[in-house]
C-alpha cells in the first residue's frame, strides 16, 4: 500500500514512530501527520501474524534514482534529477573513455569552425573557450576547430605529436 501522507491519533504515545526520511507534524486535533521527505514515498506493508493481518510500520522509500558515478565522475543535481558529470574526455553513465583507436595513418577530419588567427596559441585559446571543441590546429593562418571524438589533428604528418597527446590523455 503506497501513500504520501499518513495520519495517526497521538494518544498515550510519548514518542513518534521510528521512520527515517520523514517529517512529523501535530495538528490541533491531536493527530500526527507523517510525510516523507522530497524524493521519498511512504510504503506500508501488511503481515500475517497468528492468523491475523497486521500493518507493518510505514517506511519512506527513495523514489529518486541516484546513480553510482564511476571512473572519476561526480554526482550533481540538475532539474531535480541526479546525474554524473564525467571528467574530460569520458562520457556516458559509466564515464568511460569513448575514443576508438585507429591505425589508419591518414584521415581527413572536417573542422566545424574556422577563424583567421595570428598564431597557434590564439587557436588553442579559441578551442579552450569553445565547449564543443576537443582539439584544434592552425593551417596557413586559419584556426580549424574539431569536435569529439577527434583528439588530435596534424596537417603536416607529425605522428609523434599524436602519440604524445594520446599518452597524456591516458595518464
Amino acid at each position: 500500500m503506497a501513500t504520501n501522507i499518513i495520519k495517526i491519533k497521538f494518544t498515550g504515545c510519548s514518542t513518534y514512530p521510528n521512520i527515517t526520511d520523514a517529517n512529523f507534524d501535530k495538528d490541533c486535533n491531536g493527530n500526527v501527520v507523517i510525510t516523507c521527505n522530497e524524493g521519498f514515498k511512504m510504503v506500508q506493508g501488511l503481515e500475517c501474524v497468528e492468523e491475523e493481518w497486521r500493518y507493518q510500520n510505514p517506511i519512506c522509500k527513495r523514489t529518486v534514482i541516484i546513480p553510482d558515478c564511476k571512473n572519476g565522475g561526480t554526482l550533481v543535481e540538475e532539474n531535480g534529477k541526479f546525474k554524473c558529470n564525467c571528467p574530460l574526455n569520458t562520457f556516458g553513465d559509466d564515464c568511460n573513455c569513448r575514443y576508438k583507436y585507429s591505425n589508419v595513418k591518414s584521415l581527413t577530419p572536417r573542422a566545424y569552425a574556422e577563424r583567421t588567427v595570428s598564431d597557434s596559441a590564439k587557436c588553442d585559446e579559441n578551442c579552450a573557450n569553445d565547449t564543443k571543441c576537443s582539439t584544434s590546429t592552425t593551417w596557413l593562418g586559419t584556426c580549424l576547430r574539431y569536435k569529439t571524438p577527434i583528439i588530435f589533428v596534424s596537417l603536416d604528418g607529425k605522428e609523434d605529436q599524436c602519440i604524445e597527446k594520446c599518452n597524456e590523455m591516458s595518464e
